[in-house]
Order: C-alpha cells, then sequence, then structure tokens
C-alpha cells in the first residue's frame, strides 16, 4: 500500500484509499491489524509527520474510546509503531495523554499493553 500511495500522491489516497487502510484497523484477524499498522508507519515516513497529523493520528486516538478492546489494544499498537515516524513532539502533545488515560482501562490486557507501550515510546520521548 506504501508504494501505491507513494505513486498516486497523498490527495488521491486521502480520498480514495485511507478510509480503506483504516477499516483494516478493526478487522477481525490480528494478522490484518498488524499489517495495517506497519502500513501506516510507512505511509507517514512517505507522505511526513505533518501529514500524520493531521490526517492519521486523530483517526487511530478516537479508538483508544472504542468498546472492543482489541482496536484500543491496536491503538496503542499504531501509537507503538507511529511514535518513530512522528517523533517527539506529536508523541508527546498528542499520543501519550492517550496513553496515560488508557493506564485506566477495564480490561487487564489493555493496562499491561499500555506499560509495553510507555516502554516502547518513552526513548522517543528522552530524544532530542
Amino acid at each position: 500500500m506504501p508504494l501505491l500511495a507513494g505513486q498516486l500522491g497523498v490527495e488521491f489516497f486521502d480520498e480514495k484509499l485511507n478510509s480503506l487502510c483504516m477499516a483494516w484497523l478493526v478487522d477481525h484477524v490480528y494478522a490484518i491489524r498488524e499489517a495495517a499498522t506497519n502500513n501506516l508507519m510507512k505511509l507517514v515516513q512517505k507522505f511526513g509527520t505533518e501529514w500524520a497529523q493531521n490526517t492519521i493520528v486523530p483517526k487511530v486516538l478516537v479508538m483508544a474510546d472504542d468498546p472492543n478492546y482489541l482496536h484500543r489494544m491496536t491503538t496503542l499498537f499504531c501509537i507503538n509503531a507511529l511514535s518513530e515516524a512522528c517523533g517527539q513532539e506529536i508523541t508527546t502533545k498528542q499520543m501519550l495523554p492517550i496513553v496515560l488515560k488508557m493506564a485506566g482501562d477495564q480490561v487487564a490486557n489493555v493496562r499491561f499493553n499500555v506499560a509495553k507501550s510507555l516502554q516502547k515510546i518513552g526513548p522517543i520521548l528522552d530524544n532530542e
């Protein structure tokens, strides 16, 4: 998908393919959600952090309030991947507050993955 998106351009991607990529994040199959997360990271690397901040990050962060705990966990997996591509500022201002809020989730597996996410994004928060 990132190669195709790069060839077609950001406008075409946003208009035609963005909703498809976001739908993959809530697929029933874990491998699809994982591949979608990796796709988003590559798309951010191709289209830049400003695009991510305006287009992808808000949609991912909304999933933190999803009733399905698997979708909330996918939010954390996306934050792990996107924090590397987006850098310290976006991670600190937009992603970290959501991760900290999710520390109070009623599902233990989500709380456990919050701890793993904090471990993953910690070095990014310290960078720069």
